[in-house]
């Protein structure tokens, strides 16, 4: 999560505020949360390409 993580934690001797891809933290207001720093603020999806255009092809999923 974006700007959501402790900072104190993140500033911490075992973080020293760079995340695990090398980018130093906080990108923005605050240290964000997951092992993986964002390196832009905020992401956007651009477009999606479903593997099949076809969702009947799915399996049925069914719970007991």
């Amino acid at each position: 999560m974006i700007n959501a993580g402790n900072d104190g934690k993140c500033a911490a001797a075992s973080v020293n505020n760079v995340s695990q891809n090398g980018l130093n933290q906080p990108q923005g207001a605050h240290c964000d949360i997951g092992s993986y720093g964002n390196g832009s603020d905020p992401v956007t999806v651009v477009s999606i390409v479903r593997a099949d255009p076809n969702p009947t092809n799915a399996a049925e999923c069914i719970s007991a």
